[in-house]
């Protein structure tokens, strides 16, 4: 017959009890896992998977580009109008892409505003977009940089 020592007070046990007649201590069995070490090791590996596997949202915002053509100031330089393209390059549709514009002057970011445009920009498409408002502008702004930051996926 197979002993152990119990882990709460040392008594010499038989190996099959689970609990010590003794103290009543819960002896686990040699190689046995608890379930906190379980679920332990399952919540480290899916937040590991999350952060190293970008989301299909993450993939399509990489693979959608925005080239700006121009942009002109309105209403006392207050706001702008802007035109540009959409490229989405992706395999997927796309409908209300939100657009943050960065506004720069000497490299250094002085603001920005988002834009959802309501509109469906299918895969493979590259599509234009002429005066568009898109909303206040900084005075001092001397170069704008605009990406998708969100958007809904449409079956194809």
């Amino acid at each position: 017959m197979d002993m152990i020592k119990c882990e709460g007070c040392d008594k010499t046990i038989n190996i099959n009890h689970r609990f010590c007649p003794k103290c009543g201590y819960y002896n686990k069995k040699k190689g046995e896992v608890s379930l906190k070490f379980i679920y332990l090791s399952i919540t480290i590996i899916s937040i590991t998977i999350y952060f190293l596997n970008p989301s299909l949202k993450e993939k399509i915002i990489d693979l959608t580009t925005i080239e700006i053509k121009n942009y002109t100031k309105d209403g006392f330089g207050n706001y702008y109008k802007m035109s540009f393209y959409i490229n989405n390059s992706s395999k997927y549709n796309i409908t209300n892409p939100k657009i943050r514009c960065k506004f720069y002057n000497n490299n250094t970011l002085i603001g920005k505003n988002y834009k959802k445009l309501e509109t469906t920009i299918n895969k493979n498409e590259y599509k234009f977009f002429n005066n568009i408002t898109m909303g206040y502008i900084n005075e001092e702004t001397e170069d704008i940089k605009c990406k998708i930051v969100d958007f809904e996926m449409v079956d194809n």
